[in-house]
């Protein structure tokens, strides 16, 4: 790791952005390269429930899920020195984009749709495994909180080392 990269105290990093825009992939990468902690939002819920995402949804709903994820996303903006990959919905929610938007590091991974039904594996995703073209519905839906949640906003339309190098990510970070 990096160490002599790390800013003391640095505000926690959110990266927001579509299932499957590489947010994880990405995350993890960044906070290596700069001697960061890193969270999966998911990951970090479903260590809590004791289930996956998955089971949450289909034992308690979208609704509850929703909940969790509001309550883990105040949790972890108090957190510093860390870069926090959230769930592809995190910004329906109204509470949650007002969350973000009091963060001045929130990265929006843009893909495009095409790219995400081609290359990922929607099996684990609850939104997107029974029609994976459903991926343009969420966009509709959900772009334009993207881009007014966001800092800055890096095109995920080649390699996670591209993004990584990104001019307009080293403004922030």
């Amino acid at each position: 790791m990096k160490k002599d990269n790390k800013k003391e105290n640095l505000s926690a990093i959110f990266l927001i952005g579509l299932p499957g825009s590489g947010k994880t992939t990405f995350g993890k990468l960044l906070a290596k390269e700069r001697g960061l902690s890193f969270i999966d939002l998911d990951d970090y819920i479903e260590e809590k429930e004791q289930m996956n995402i998955p089971q949450i949804f289909e034992k308690y709903g979208e609704k509850y899920f929703r909940d969790l994820e509001n309550i883990a996303l105040l949790e972890c903006s108090k957190l510093s020195n860390v870069v926090i990959a959230t769930g592809g919905g995190i910004v329906i929610n109204p509470a949650n984009r007002r969350i973000l938007k009091a963060s001045k590091n929130v990265v929006y991974i843009k893909r495009n749709c095409s790219d995400i039904i081609k290359n990922v594996d929607m099996s684990n995703r609850p939104l997107l495994r029974e029609n994976p073209e459903k991926v343009y519905e969420l966009y509709e839906h959900r772009h334009n909180y993207y881009n007014e949640s966001a800092s800055i906003i890096l095109e995920n339309d080649s390699t996670i080392n591209k993004l990584l190098n990104s001019y307009s990510l080293k403004e922030i970070i």
